[in-house]
């Protein structure tokens, strides 16, 4: 703080500070308010940072729903390439990203080269460019969630063997317990009161998830076709 400065007993300004042990004003110069206006803020900003980052473990530790998993992922995990991603945490997200991609592909499909065809190429285009770093992120940390190095997912290039083997690993459970690239995370379910008092979605049954990623696969393979239909 700016203090001690000019002490003067018995008389003050809006300015002033009252010092209650010694009974005196203490006269507050404007560079010392700026200062501590200044250092107000830095504290805030501290407070604002541990509350971010005390939320995001929250979730971090939460088993999402599908759209609740979607937009962490997107807003809270942009570009983490650090942590860990569980199985179900990277499905329920390219879950999410089929669909989108399927509507995209679906307008494209109706509206074909008109005007409206081509805005929604455009908008295809910008979802993509936005998707890229979300989507190799979770990648990067479902490898780590089977201790695995982010680089395996360069193995993704090698023709038809290397599809395979990478979509093995994304399938993969996850460890357990600790491994080097941190703790478990989407272990805790979500129950219905839980849900009621956050906002959150419920955690989808098992049963949900196998459901939606035979949808994903019909899902894709559908978008393949229309793609090279519009084509």
């Amino acid at each position: 703080m700016c203090y001690p400065r000019t002490m003067v007993p018995g008389r003050s300004t809006a300015n002033d500070k009252y010092d209650i042990k010694n009974k005196i004003y203490i006269q507050r110069t404007a560079s010392c308010m700026v200062q501590e206006a200044v250092l107000l803020y830095n504290k805030l900003i501290s407070i604002c940072h541990l509350i971010g980052e005390r939320i995001m473990t929250d979730l971090n530790i939460k088993n999402l729903s599908y759209v609740d998993n979607f937009k962490h992922s997107v807003v809270g995990n942009f570009v983490n390439f650090s942590t860990r991603a569980s199985r179900s945490e990277y499905w329920r997200f390219t879950a999410v990203t089929v669909v989108i991609g399927f509507v995209f592909t679906l307008l494209r499909f109706v509206f074909g080269h008109s005007f409206l065809g081509s805005l929604i190429n455009l908008l295809s285009f910008a979802y993509t460019c936005v998707m890229f770093l979300p989507s190799l992120g979770i990648a990067v940390r479902r490898l780590h969630d089977i201790n695995k190095s982010g680089w395996f997912w360069l193995i993704i290039f090698v023709p038809i063997i290397g599809l395979v083997y990478v979509i093995y690993l994304l399938a993969k459970p996850g460890d357990v317990g600790d491994n080097q690239y941190g703790s478990p995370v989407s272990y805790e379910t979500i129950t219905a009161e839980e849900a009621a008092r956050t906002g959150l979605k419920e955690t989808p049954s098992e049963s949900m998830d196998q459901k939606a990623m035979l949808a994903c696969i019909c899902l894709t393979v559908f978008n393949i076709w229309m793609s090279f239909s519009v084509l």
